[in-house]
């Protein structure tokens, strides 16, 4: 079946139900991804603080840190304008230019990840000390199959079909989880906890490639290459400068302050701290992602329902971040103390103090992918160059003496200030509402949670504290939503809306927790909401092609 570059009449007039259905599959099938990512890494990153304890724990943080910093400044500029470009040209019924973008971003990719190895491997075999060597090379390798494989990944999330990331990160986890058992078995060292990161990548890399290469195939070939090159290349150097800034905000430069200045088991409390935090954050990035790849094609689209999304998906998201962060806050120390053990134990402020400041991180996404969507990336790379001096300065001034608390601080204060600027700035291109009643309600209600669960902890050992401050907690934030009214029937209705593009049997579960915050009525989804609506992208195929109508 040949596929044609002529968009299909009346997508551009996509319905609400469409739009929500599109955003609850993906953020399910994302979510599934993130939940086989979260189980396999809290399991095995316990085992190997566990395992190998907090000195070498320490030394491995910092070699992976400095291949993450090399992965990240390899993927993120190319795969942000790969998603910016193929989720416009998808949108619009540009196959062919959206077949140009992908193998434009596959070449590029491909060409630096070579570099990125051969430069990184001889800096690790003449700069690391020679026990730790082997794994710094190992590592080191592990970034090529994870930089070309942003491209095909970015592809999929362009076209909201999340689902086709799913087989290769099953396939990768399984495999990592089963060469980190080995090689923890066998007492393999870093070497082998280097080489599962390895063969997980490459496993990932494989099984996403194949089918994306295959689909792009299908498209058309677009004569007009070279204005679509220029595009990605500005944007690209756009976001490689945004991405270095992010790193000295977000990810973890404090680890570079804490090995200067302190010892290297600080390093490990920190990371601990982070990589809870971090598994937090997932679950409110999954829902973000999803909403953020339809606000670039409803961007791209028209302006109009771009407010409302950004709107309700603040105040939807306040519903589970708040109660997540505060709640690990409050439970910090039997959850160190039950999952890291008494040598983690200096850990535990840090995890309090990272939650409860990492809460503004979550909304991020959001005015980010508005200003994206807008062509409007110098804004960011502007305000990062001034959090990033602000994270910095804080860094030299609290860590040398505060240690991980310091560093913890230190980058939270950045986060927030970062968000809220970025978010005030969106504002002026996409008006929308940030506080209202609702936001006000919801987070009276997760603080008294937090103050619930803080009291358990307080007064129980670690693991009845832990299981009780969970249950009471939640009991407590449900109560709490209820008695304030924070949602109505009406966020009800809309809910329902997205449960429509749920699998049945997530919405058994789901929606009745719902309806006992709202105190609504016990159905499921609504008769009136078309429950066969899936989040496939409306492409114009050489076939007859529906768009489902508003009942």
């Amino acid at each position: 079946m040949s596929l044609t570059a002529a968009p299909v009449a009346g997508a551009g007039q996509m319905s609400s139900d469409v739009v929500r259905a599109s955003i609850a599959a993906n953020s399910f099938w994302y979510g599934l991804e993130t939940v086989a990512e979260v189980l396999i890494g809290v399991a095995s990153s316990i085992a190997i603080a566990r395992v190998i304890g907090p000195q070498r724990l320490g030394y491995f943080v910092y070699l992976t840190f400095l291949t993450n910093v090399v992965g990240r400044l390899g993927a993120e500029g190319v795969a942000t304008a790969a998603r910016r470009y193929m989720s416009e040209y998808l949108a619009r019924g540009e196959m062919g230019l959206a077949r140009s973008v992908f193998f434009a971003t596959l070449r590029l990719q491909t060409t630096l990840s070579a570099a990125v190895v051969l430069f990184g491997v001889a800096i690790a075999w003449f700069l690391v000390e020679p026990h730790y060597r082997l794994a710094a090379c190992l590592l080191v390798l592990s970034v090529a199959p994870a930089l070309v494989n942003v491209v095909p990944s970015q592809a999929n999330m362009a076209a909201e079909r999340f689902s086709r990331n799913i087989p290769s990160t099953i396939a990768g986890l399984v495999a990592y989880a089963i060469m980190i058992t080995v090689a923890l078995a066998r007492d393999w060292s870093l070497a082998g906890l280097a080489s599962a990161f390895l063969i997980r990548r490459l496993v990932e890399m494989t099984i996403r490639l194949v089918p994306a290469i295959q689909w792009m195939l299908r498209l058309p070939v677009c004569s007009d290459t070279k204005s679509v090159n220029r595009k990605l290349l500005t944007v690209s150097a756009q976001n490689l400068a945004i991405t270095v800034l992010t790193l000295v905000v977000w990810d973890r430069s404090e680890i570079v302050f804490l090995k200067a200045f302190c010892d290297v088991r600080q390093l490990a409390f920190y990371s601990v701290a982070f990589s809870v935090a971090g598994y937090l954050a997932l679950l409110p990035n999954v829902i973000g992602a999803a909403i953020g790849a339809n606000v670039m094609v409803e961007y791209a689209r028209g302006r109009s329902r771009t407010s409302g999304i950004a709107e309700k998906s603040i105040r939807f998201l306040a519903l589970i971040v708040l109660p997540l962060n505060c709640g690990i806050a409050a439970l910090s120390g039997p959850a160190i103390r039950v999952a890291y053990g008494p040598l983690y134990a200096a850990a535990i402020p840090v995890l309090a103090i990272t939650a409860v400041l990492a809460i503004p991180k979550s909304f991020y996404w959001l005015p980010y992918t508005i200003h994206l969507a807008a062509d409007k990336q110098v804004v960011v790379l502007r305000w990062l160059i001034i959090t990033a001096g602000l994270n910095v300065g804080m860094d030299a001034l609290l860590i040398p003496r505060y240690g991980a608390v310091g560093a913890a601080i230190a980058n939270g204060l950045a986060q927030s200030f970062t968000t809220a600027i970025l978010l005030a700035r969106a504002r002026q291109l996409c008006p929308m509402k940030v506080l209202n009643r609702t936001v006000g309600a919801i987070v009276a209600s997760a603080v008294l949670m937090a103050v619930a669960a803080a009291l358990l902890a307080f007064f129980l050992p670690a693991l009845p504290a832990a299981i009780a401050g969970v249950i009471v907690g939640g009991i407590v934030y449900f109560g709490c939503l209820r008695l304030t009214r924070a949602l109505s029937q009406a966020d009800l209705a809309l809910l329902d809306q997205g449960f429509a593009g749920l699998p049945p049997a997530v919405c058994r579960y789901v929606r009745p927790i719902v309806a006992l915050a709202v105190g609504g009525r016990r159905h499921i989804v609504p008769e009136t909401i078309d429950t066969a609506v899936v989040a496939e992208p409306v492409y114009a195929t050489g076939a007859a092609v529906s768009v489902p109508h508003d009942r």
